[in-house]
């Protein structure tokens, strides 16, 4: 009846049902399988029975019940997740227009349009504002910093900011 008041067409009692029938069991039986793998490990951290989950758990139900903890291992010099700065050693006439192309070129990095900023100092922003900016890639990195050698570069392809220490020669 409401599908014929909203103008859908193909939906009968049936198709209700079949959905329906399918989807309320599945919400149920992964709350409860969620509940059962928490009270799992409050059961370990009470008794110290065995070593509690590290960080993660897969459940695959597809052919039976199985379960895997592992550990998700994270590397220091991971540029989506890691905090600590790295450190990048430029020649002090290194140009800011050298130092996007080193950021997008290099295989470490593999940026597409990075940003670069420096504690609220808008070195170089890629978009709308990008024209205004342009007569600042032939100019020495150096020169735009205002202070300290620490800068954020942003890019479309990272989560959050990447902190950048530079050391120049």
């Amino acid at each position: 009846q409401r599908a014929e008041e909203c103008g859908i067409e193909g939906v009968t009692l049936s198709l209700t049902q079949g959905v329906a029938k399918n989807i309320i069991p599945a919400v149920a039986s992964t709350n409860a399988i969620i509940a059962a793998a928490c009270v799992n490990e409050a059961l370990k951290i009470v008794t110290g029975c065995s070593l509690e989950l590290d960080n993660y758990l897969m459940y695959n139900g597809a052919a039976g019940v199985y379960t895997h903890a592992y550990v998700v291992e994270k590397l220091e010099s991971c540029l989506a997740c890691s905090l600590v700065p790295i450190k990048l050693s430029l020649e002090s006439t290194t140009t800011l227009g050298e130092f996007r192309k080193l950021l997008q070129e290099d295989a470490q990095y593999q940026l597409k349009k990075p940003s670069v900023l420096q504690s609220g100092n808008n070195i170089y922003m890629v978009g709308p504002f990008e024209k205004q900016f342009e007569k600042k890639l032939d100019q020495p990195l150096k020169s735009l910093l205002k202070e300290g050698t620490s800068v954020y570069v942003n890019d479309v392809s990272l989560t959050k900011p990447v902190n950048f220490d530079l050391t120049f020669l």
